[in-house]
């Protein structure tokens, strides 16, 4: 959870077959699904296992990141995202903050 907001932004299952699954929730149209978003898609492909983003919900875009190795990270450019990915989130759920 992000301080000063009662929605989540993240979740993370530790114990999946599939690896690390990180899901963070964004803006609606953070993405580019086919309309004008803050990110291509092309900007996760490089992130774990099949990336992927979930458009078309109530309360936002949700990016999907599996991780099963090490090198499926990018430490750097994964923070990066995650930065711009955060203030989306707080711009949709932080009441202004």
């Amino acid at each position: 959870r992000v301080p000063g907001i009662s929605r989540m932004w993240s979740r993370w299952r530790t114990k999946e077959p599939q690896g690390l699954d990180c899901r963070f929730l964004g803006k609606p149209g953070q993405f580019n699904l086919g309309k004008p978003g803050q990110f291509n898609l092309g900007r996760i492909e490089d992130f774990g296992v099949h990336p992927a983003v979930h458009g078309g919900r109530n309360d936002g875009d949700l990016m999907q990141l599996v991780f099963q190795r090490d090198d499926h990270v990018h430490a750097a450019k994964l923070k990066e995202l995650l930065k711009e990915q955060l203030t989306g989130f707080k711009e949709t759920f932080g009441k202004g903050d």
